[in-house]
């Protein structure tokens, strides 16, 4: 998980209300205990009084309004909760998707905000589990705050424990996620609940007697807490005799190693840990130990030369299938252009790679920077799988690039057919293929008004056989009705992948062959790819998600499930291609090489105008958008153009510089809950645009 920056005094804190009530009083010493350690400490305004329940600080708008505004201040201002309580999950429901991700910062609190723990956990952000203003007095005095302080400063202190009841103690490093007891066993069964594979899991709780510890512990075992490698029981305040006891006794089933007495939770003191941040098991000193993680240390430094000394060891043939700068300079591009890159000013966006590959971002990753008409970076990092099981990722390696399907391949080949005067941007797609049909201008921008997703594969996977999925699946895209309110047709965007379903179909009928056909003749011939549409027998494929349905890992067959029941070929998903492959696409867009398109189509395919009024979509492609966009903040503004892709691909033309920057992960590997990749990609995009700065 990504780490929001260090924070020390004097910066600016907030204090925010978002769950059980508290006074005015309580908080205001908290903040100053804070003040007193040098911040600038911001209470926003307690909520006021009368909530609809009288355990709450205010109604379930409110406080989500005043978290969301907490959460949006400039600066990544970290947030401490006022107390805890109850009423932080209430707090979430309906809340903006991606609001953390999009400006990352520290969330500060414990008990009832274990919620907002997980949260951001399945947003891939760390977060500190620790004391809040409600009680900071009392964490002055038994060493809390200053836990809390080095927690954000970037030094967690360790976390002792008392006790080891179960196994023998795991060697590796693993994340450490969890908090109280009783918000994991009622968030056990939501979509917050994303602890990755082989986590260590800290359980916590207050007042609850021990036949009720029982009962929740019991319910995560019998959930299937498989993916715990080893549990970390903090403090059972006033929880009763036999309260350890039976919470060991509980845990016994899962068979992992249990230790216990780590002063964490509502006892004195209540020592911060980062949320989501590696901790290994220190025997010597009995404790949990913070590791630093390779990938944030390659984040926080971002394009300049520096390179940790675990990144620059992981640049070695120490590492299965990871290229030396010597390796990756011999990559030949299509055509037999070798690269002509500066190989040191090239270290920063190779070391990023292999700190992602180290962190778990992926198990592989190709990255190709071409400028003009030559390839001046080309390097392949990992393996097609994490298991041990797969071959070593080279340059010709393909990966399921997901939905920059949309812009290399549907969206070249609607403004091909208009190009050739076969169909216009004001056309109107068949009913058969699209009930409400939509216009060409409107699928290629976004601005349809057909909705984002619909799930036909659970349809599918019910039809006794595969044309009849195939069948289901494309009634089911072809009769989906616009969203009604919430978009107007060709001035509003609702990014939609059952748009270019449609689109993907409506390019077949014009043509007359599959559009797998299509981006072959039109694509993939003309420039000599090796990018094609699957499924892909060959072993040289990156491996994306497990499958519980085949029971093994996708590798070759798309990842996506709605492709997967169109038979693996559709206008959202469905090509498999190299970073060199989709690199030689954009040069040929640029003008250099081969002709895919004619000038004049490519000035329409990029035309901003062209869209929907104020969006960010041209007819077909993204452009950046944001102070964040995953292209970097040294992208030309208005002349860059790219699309991403679902399992970690994407590609970016920056059209004023003449570069392509080609990134393909298979991040969705070996689960798509992994989105460390939010924090990969516009630091590497960055460290890119730096080097080719230094090297002009």
């Amino acid at each position: 998980m990504y780490a929001p920056a260090p924070v020390v005094a004097p910066s600016a804190l907030q204090v925010v209300h978002v769950a059980g009530r508290a006074s005015d009083e309580a908080v205001r010493a908290g903040a100053a205990v804070l003040e007193r350690a040098g911040f600038e400490v911001r209470v926003l305004p307690a909520p006021g009084s009368g909530p609809p329940t009288p355990y709450l600080a205010a109604d379930d708008a409110t406080r989500r309004r005043a978290l969301l505004h907490a959460l949006s201040a400039p600066g990544s201002v970290p947030v401490v909760c006022a107390r805890g309580g109850y009423g932080s999950m209430r707090t979430l429901r309906g809340f903006p998707e991606g609001v953390l991700a999009d400006a990352p910062r520290w969330i500060v609190g414990c008990s009832d905000i274990t919620a907002l723990h997980l949260w951001a956990a399945a947003q891939g952000v760390q977060s500190i589990h620790g004391p809040m203003a409600v009680g900071m007095e009392r964490g002055a005095a038994d060493g809390s705050v200053a836990a809390l302080l080095a927690a954000l400063a970037g030094s967690p202190a360790p976390l002792p424990w008392t006790e080891v009841h179960e196994g023998t103690l795991p060697l590796s490093p693993a994340p450490l996620v969890g908090g109280n007891l009783t918000l994991l066993a009622a968030l056990r069964a939501t979509s917050l609940w994303r602890i990755p594979r082989g986590a260590t899991l800290l359980i916590e709780d207050v007042s609850e007697a021990p036949y009720r510890l029982d009962r929740m512990v019991t319910s995560l075992v019998l959930s299937g807490l498989d993916e715990v490698a080893a549990v970390a029981i903090g403090q059972l305040t006033d929880c009763g005799d036999g309260a350890l006891e039976a919470v060991v006794d509980a845990l016994r089933p899962l068979g992992v190693p249990v230790v216990s007495g780590l002063p964490v939770g509502h006892g004195t003191p209540n020592l911060a840990f980062r949320h989501g941040a590696t901790y290994r098991f220190d025997s010597a000193r009995r404790a949990l130990v913070w590791v630093p993680d390779a990938l944030n240390e390659q984040l926080d430094v971002g394009a300049p030369a520096a390179v940790s000394a675990g990144a620059a060891a992981l640049a070695t043939n120490a590492t299965p299938g990871l290229m030396t700068s010597t390796q990756a300079g011999a990559i030949a591009a299509p055509g037999g252009v070798a690269p002509r890159g500066d190989g040191v000013r090239f270290e920063p966006p190779r070391a990023l790679l292999a700190a992602a590959l180290h962190a778990g971002v992926c198990s592989g990753a190709q990255l190709v920077v071409t400028r003009g008409a030559d390839v001046v970076l080309a390097h392949a990092v990992g393996a097609t799988r994490g298991d041990g099981a797969g071959a070593t990722v080279t340059d010709r390696t393909l990966f399921d690039v997901a939905s920059v399907t949309k812009a290399i391949g549907t969206a070249i080949a609607a403004h091909a057919l208009i190009a050739e005067g076969r169909v216009g941007l004001e056309d109107r797609c068949p009913a058969e293929l699209s009930a409400p049909r939509p216009s060409l201008r409107e699928l290629l921008s976004h601005a349809s008004g057909l909705p984002a997703h619909i799930d036909t594969w659970t349809v599918g996977r019910q039809a006794p056989s595969e044309d009849d999925a195939r069948r289901s699946s494309a009634w089911a895209f072809a009769t989906a009705q616009r969203v009604g309110a919430r978009v107007e047709a060709g001035y509003s965007e609702v990014y939609s992948d059952v748009g270019y379903v449609a689109l993907g179909r409506w390019i077949e009928h014009l043509e007359g062959m599959p559009l797998a056909d299509v981006f072959a003749a039109r694509v993939a011939a003309p420039l000599t790819l090796s990018a094609r549409f699957g499924p892909i027998a060959d072993s040289d494929v990156a491996a994306t998600e497990w499958c519980p349905y085949r029971g093994a890992f996708l590798q070759g067959v798309v990842h996506d499930e709605n492709a997967q029941m169109l038979g693996g070929v559709a206008g959202h998903a469905g090509l498999f291609a190299s970073a060199l492959d989709v690199a030689r696409i954009g040069q040929s867009l640029l003008g250099f090489g081969p002709e895919v398109l004619p000038k004049s189509a490519v000035e329409r395919m990029w035309d901003r105008g062209e869209g929907a009024p104020g969006g960010s979509y041209t007819l077909g492609w993204d452009t950046p958008s944001g102070p964040r966009s995953t292209a970097g903040v040294g992208a030309s503004r208005g002349g860059t153009f790219g699309h991403l892709g679902f399992t970690g691909c994407s590609v970016w033309i920056d059209r004023q510089r003449g570069v392509v920057v080609a990134l393909n992960t298979n991040r969705v590997h070996p689960t798509r809950e992994n989105a460390t990749i939010r924090w990969l990609r516009p630091r590497l995009h960055d460290a890119v645009w730096a080097a080719l700065g230094a090297s002009a």
